[in-house]
């Protein structure tokens, strides 16, 4: 199954005590690359890649919802960077 997951940048609105400022255009595009290379690791994933500017498509056997939860991780790493579209 292949399953999309949408992203978008960190704002000041997001910025609170523990990020400083919301991240620039590099930092994001490197945030970004970095997740989709980084969830290639999880258990079960098969594939996965960026595809367009905000998209990270991931491939795995697992239903949806586990790989959600399976995400989360990563998710709170690159959270100061950039933030899930649910």
């Amino acid at each position: 199954m292949q399953h999309r997951f949408t992203f978008r940048r960190t704002t000041q609105a997001d910025v609170n005590w523990a990020s400083d400022a919301a991240p620039d255009d590099e930092q994001f595009e490197f945030r970004m690359e970095a997740m989709a290379s980084d969830a290639q690791w999880i258990e079960g994933v098969t594939e996965s890649r960026r595809v367009g500017q905000f998209e990270i498509m991931i491939s795995s056997h697992e239903e949806l919802e586990v790989v959600k939860k399976k995400l989360v991780p990563l998710l709170r790493h690159y959270w100061d960077y950039l933030r899930i579209v649910l």
